[in-house]
């Protein structure tokens, strides 16, 4: 099995989801605004398609064109969104896609 990368910075930490994301990724997903931004997010986002998600991200690594990462924030380990990258070998090119939660009234 292939080991999917933890990419590190001073403020963010870009790793694999765990099941315990699970209820933040349907919470995020979930918001009309984000879904709205992107191609392959429904809305509306039904219960248990995190966790759908999720599972197909160890085959998807392995395979080669995309890999996702849960993308938190180091000073509170909070969900902030996923990112992806897609990659096609035959055409030299990527995409780059993510996600981000709105910002939390204070």
């Amino acid at each position: 099995m292939k080991e999917r990368p933890t990419l590190e910075t001073a403020r963010l930490l870009l790793s694999p989801f765990t099941r315990a994301d699970a209820a933040d990724v349907q919470r995020l997903a979930g918001e009309r605004d984000v879904a709205s931004t992107t191609r392959n997010i429904p809305h509306p986002y039904a219960d248990a398609m995190a966790e759908q998600w999720m599972r197909t991200h160890q085959e998807q690594c392995e395979q080669g064109p995309l890999v996702n990462f849960a993308m938190v924030r180091r000073a509170d380990t909070g969900l902030l969104g996923a990112i992806g990258l897609q990659s096609n070998p035959p055409d030299g090119h990527a995409a780059l896609g993510y996600g981000l939660r709105r910002r939390r009234r204070r």
